[in-house]
């Protein structure tokens, strides 16, 4: 009896400090929104690299389709006239094999030997990231989805009722017969951004694990309510 009662003893222990270990952890999914009382408000966030850029990967008919692969380009030097799909790249829109599956998700990092690691990239020119004014407000609110203005969702759509709107996730374009299609958005290219990063690592430089925010203006670089996660973020 009394080799039961320490091994239980000892189960107990073990769980209090898994329980324990876990407290104030959480993941955050690309696209999602930062709320109060998220594990990871309040963290600094550093401006993304200079000469950051949305680009795509151009695999049908010249010019940006449908079907081109959309990246958050971070340079490896000044002088990337020509770019490629670095490492540590973020994909907007998942990558996805010949036949339509999905190889990894959008918010995901770049890494060396990927499929799509070192192709040719071509800047989106004039890209914004803006919302869809929901509720008729003045202003960019909670349960506004946000665009990049080139027909990627960034965020989910949701519908009278809050709830993600099927099909209208983070990282998918918006095709002819999606009810979000044509609906006005936020006019000012300004009112969403700048992008920043939390550097994980502290070591100065972004860099791998680091994780990226669209940052909600309202004064200072930190993760903030309304700040849109553009990759997955692990607390």
């Amino acid at each position: 009896m009394r080799k039961i009662i320490a091994f239980l003893a000892a189960c107990l222990a073990l769980l209090i400090l898994c329980v324990a270990g876990a407290e104030g952890s959480a993941t955050y999914s690309f696209g999602s929104k930062v709320l109060a009382g998220d594990v990871d408000l309040g963290r600094p966030l550093t401006l993304m690299p200079s000469g950051t850029i949305f680009a795509f990967v151009d695999t049908g008919a010249p010019g940006y389709g449908q079907d081109d692969g959309v990246y958050l380009h971070i340079p490896k030097s000044k002088r990337d006239a020509d770019p490629q799909v670095n490492d540590n790249d973020i994909r907007i829109t998942p990558l996805l094999n010949s036949s339509g599956a999905m190889l990894k998700p959008a918010g995901s990092s770049v890494e060396k030997g990927d499929i799509d690691w070192q192709n040719h990239l071509t800047p989106l020119q004039g890209a914004t990231i803006r919302y869809m004014d929901q509720y008729g407000s003045t202003g960019y609110d909670l349960g506004d989805p946000v665009y990049l203005h080139h027909d990627v969702r960034l965020t989910n759509v949701t519908d009278a009722q809050g709830f993600p709107v099927p099909g209208l996730a983070p990282g998918t374009k918006i095709i002819d017969l999606d009810s979000d299609r044509n609906k006005l958005l936020g006019l000012s290219p300004s009112a969403l951004g700048p992008i920043a990063y939390f550097d994980k690592n502290g070591d100065g430089f972004y860099d791998d694990g680091d994780e990226i925010y669209v940052n909600y203006p309202d004064g200072g670089l930190s993760v903030k309510v309304n700040n849109v996660r553009l990759t997955e973020v692990n607390t």
